[in-house]
């Protein structure tokens, strides 16, 4: 089995997990905790801590579709053209965009 395959595999599939934990943990907080139904912005912040949980899952998340985005050009394309170069680097772009949207 080649590597790139290995790499494309494991990064998707953790990005797959982190994707359905993040909105499993959201969920979790959401119904223990008991908030009010339209936050105002001192109560979002005063809620800090869900948050700061929320964007490490997102950011986790987008750190294995980046690692999954390297892989796949390697898979279709070889390493070495500028296809898979052009690939890899829209892939990671659109992993940032990813990271930063959380």
């Amino acid at each position: 089995m080649h590597a790139s395959f290995r790499v494309a595999g494991w990064g998707t599939l953790g990005f797959s997990i982190a994707f359905f934990v993040t909105f499993v943990v959201n969920a979790a907080i959401n119904t223990l905790v008991h908030g009010p139904d339209l936050p105002t912005a001192s109560d979002m912040a005063g809620d800090f801590l869900n948050g700061v949980i929320f964007v490490l899952l997102w950011g986790s998340a987008g750190i294995a579709l980046v690692v999954a985005a390297v892989g796949l050009p390697a898979i279709v394309w070889p390493a070495e053209t500028l296809t898979a170069k052009i690939a890899t680097s829209f892939g990671v772009i659109a992993a940032a965009g990813w990271i930063f949207s959380g």
